[in-house]
């Protein structure tokens, strides 16, 4: 359910010129962070379940800074209308 949630909301936040690099970025995190799970799963407890809320309250307030694109035109678009005009 997540992923389609994901997959849903990258549409509506980036342009679809830059849809397939924002996927390109995640997924390049995820397989990091994949990574890195082995080496957080070693530390003693509760240190673990530290990191990962730690990684949520950041991807939270990172959320917080996007902004919906709604009728974003690309600049060829922004140049023809503005040849239309005169």
């Amino acid at each position: 359910m997540t992923f389609n949630v994901a997959v849903i909301s990258v549409n509506r936040l980036f342009p679809t010129k830059f849809t397939s690099t924002a996927y390109g970025v995640v997924n390049g995190f995820a397989h990091v962070f994949a990574c890195l799970s082995s080496l957080v799963a070693e530390i003693p407890n509760p240190y673990p379940f530290m990191v990962f809320e730690a990684l949520v309250v950041m991807a939270a307030f990172a959320t917080l800074k996007i902004k919906e694109v709604k009728n974003l035109q690309t600049k060829e678009e922004e140049e023809e209308q503005f040849e239309d005009q005169f």
